[in-house]
């Protein structure tokens, strides 16, 4: 065997126990993996000279790449809500940064140069999803597709002391724009930064992940002030989601607005889960409340939210967003904030007097913390 790999120009160490430690020549790129290597020695000493054996079966399974188990299922989610992978080189512009107007202390401004780049457009080594997923988004529209889903999954360099490998790091994005529905149902809705939270949201719960907060960011330089987050995993930034800025979109010379995310996909992995957690159908009948607050329009939904989780009400099942709204009746500057509140029992149906009881804590609490008012009242 050896002798066998040394003839085809690679480098044999001899290990302990008999073992070989194998690098090949770089002109064989396709060979990376152990198996590849047996076959180049079954190729040469001729597989007819391999003697009968029967296969070896391990007692124990196969330990899963947890890895791959993640993209595998970030990748069915996606394709399953209409999306479309890309692939995009790993090269890219030095002037990605300008377009996404990084500044010049951001991590996204460290590239890694290639030494022998075949253009200037791949001169370095891509910082970002998002520039890639832009470029192909310009050349899906002025090939005339203008209403896109798309999603990818790969690797950042980040460049580091001048003695130091770069930093790689795998990462998440996805990109939407135009239409919310086909042209056959004739509807005019364009996808916004709710689809493309709708279907992170979606990702992150199916992969068990507790503890997301979007956190509302106007420090994202690439998307619109206003319309940005931070979306932050068991408190730590995991990544950032929003609507491209107007700034982004005129330099790619793109009319129609865009919504993006870009996380990192290792501390997703990381967060991953596979324990299931399940609870008994309830027996008995829930009852809702709805109120709509009068807010100032810089509190967030999720702070109300928040409020009213911190009560731990015993009954207090759910609470969800149905309304924003802000424009006639409404002072300059304030904004309507209507949740449905859903209680329940786990032992009895509730009476109006003990649902109102609870209520009237959560909703005082609420008023109390952000000096809001009750609509209609």
């Amino acid at each position: 065997m050896k002798k066998i790999l040394q003839e085809l120009e690679m480098q044999v160490r001899d290990g302990r126990k008999g073992e070989f430690y194998v690098t090949p020549p770089t002109f064989r790129t396709d060979i990376y993996r152990e198996i590849d290597l047996i076959e180049e020695v079954a190729r040469i000493h001729g597989y007819g000279n391999i003697p009968e054996t029967q296969p070896y079966i391990s007692e124990k399974p196969e330990s899963r790449d947890l890895r791959k188990l993640v993209e595998e299922k970030v990748r069915t989610i996606f394709l399953g809500n209409g999306y479309t992978e890309v692939i995009n080189f790993s090269f890219t512009s030095p002037q990605s940064a300008d377009v996404l107007n990084l500044p010049p202390e951001s991590e996204g401004k460290r590239f890694v140069k290639i030494i022998n780049p075949l253009t200037e457009d791949q001169s370095v080594m891509r910082t970002s999803l998002i520039y890639g997923l832009l470029l192909t988004m310009k050349r899906n529209v002025f090939s005339g597709s203008e209403d896109l889903k798309m999603f990818e999954q790969g690797k950042v360099f980040i460049s580091r002391e001048a003695d130091e490998l770069p930093l790689e790091k795998s990462r998440l994005a996805a990109l939407i724009s135009g239409s919310r529905y086909s042209d056959f149902w004739r509807a005019a809705d364009n996808s916004d930064f709710y689809d493309i939270k709708g279907i992170l949201e979606g990702i992150l719960e199916n992969l068990k992940i507790a503890d997301v907060r979007f956190r509302a960011s106007a420090d994202i330089p690439y998307l619109h002030p206003g319309r940005a987050a931070e979306v932050v995993i068991k408190g730590q930034v995991a990544g950032v989601i929003g609507d491209l800025h107007p700034y982004v979109l005129e330099k790619m010379d793109l009319k129609k607005k865009a919504a993006v995310f870009e996380i990192d996909a290792d501390l997703i992995g990381s967060a991953f889960s596979e324990e299931i957690q399940y609870w008994e159908i309830p027996r008995y009948p829930a009852v809702t409340r709805d109120v709509a607050f009068i807010l100032k329009n810089e509190i967030e939904a999720e702070k109300v939210i928040a409020l009213a989780d911190v009560q731990h009400q015993d009954l207090l099942d759910k609470i969800e967003v149905f309304d924003i709204y802000t424009g006639k009746n409404i002072p300059e500057g304030f904004k309507s904030l209507a949740l449905r509140f859903t209680y329940r029992s786990a032992e009895k149906t509730l009476t109006d007097d003990e649902v109102n009881k609870v209520h009237g804590a959560v909703v005082k609490a609420i008023v109390d913390a952000t000096s809001a008012k009750i609509r209609g009242e």
